[in-house]
């Protein structure tokens, strides 16, 4: 397996397909990444995908950007966090892998792989209140809870919010 970096709107475009069928599978939303890699770019947050490839081609992903503190989630966390960041916290916002390569550690490698590559803090929201298996897999990498069912309200639903500082050691 190899691990290559997406960050920019030409080589987005070129695994777009394959990108948003993996995001739409796992996730089973018919969303696609593409108006959020957009946007970001367009608000300078930096959008990268770490993606995951085999001799199948891309089997996971890992999207993230710099933290924005000016959108509704940031300003939520923000204040809480602010005096801690070392730096622009790279804010993970979809981790991803095609059913027929789950539980085969690619996960655990984008993680990786991020972790090694970025040399800031971290912070994710997720829904792991209800999900023991994603929420040992972002503790055993050093990930600790902040914030508990922090509603979101444009959805019907509720996140954890999570914090990994970079001088963790992994």
């Amino acid at each position: 397996m190899e691990i290559k970096l997406i960050a920019s709107l030409a080589a987005y475009e070129k695994a777009q397909d394959r990108l948003n069928e993996i995001y739409q599978t796992a996730f089973q939303l018919d969303w696609t990444l593409d108006n959020r890699f957009k946007k970001a770019l367009a608000q300078n947050l930096q959008p990268r995908i770490y993606v995951a490839t085999k001799s199948q081609g891309i089997v996971g992903l890992l999207y993230v950007t710099d933290y924005d503190p000016t959108g509704w989630w940031g300003a939520q966390v923000y204040p809480l966090l602010a005096p801690t960041f070392q730096g622009i916290p790279v804010e993970i916002n979809e981790l991803a892998v095609g059913p027929a390569f789950q539980k085969l550690g690619i996960a655990t490698a984008l993680m990786t792989q991020l972790i090694q590559t970025e040399k800031t803090d971290f912070i994710l929201s997720t829904r792991t209140f209800h999900n023991e298996p994603v929420k040992y897999f972002y503790e055993k990498l050093g990930f600790k809870k902040i914030l508990a069912e922090l509603p979101f309200p444009p959805h019907d639903e509720a996140y954890d919010v999570y914090y990994r500082k970079q001088s963790l050691s992994f």
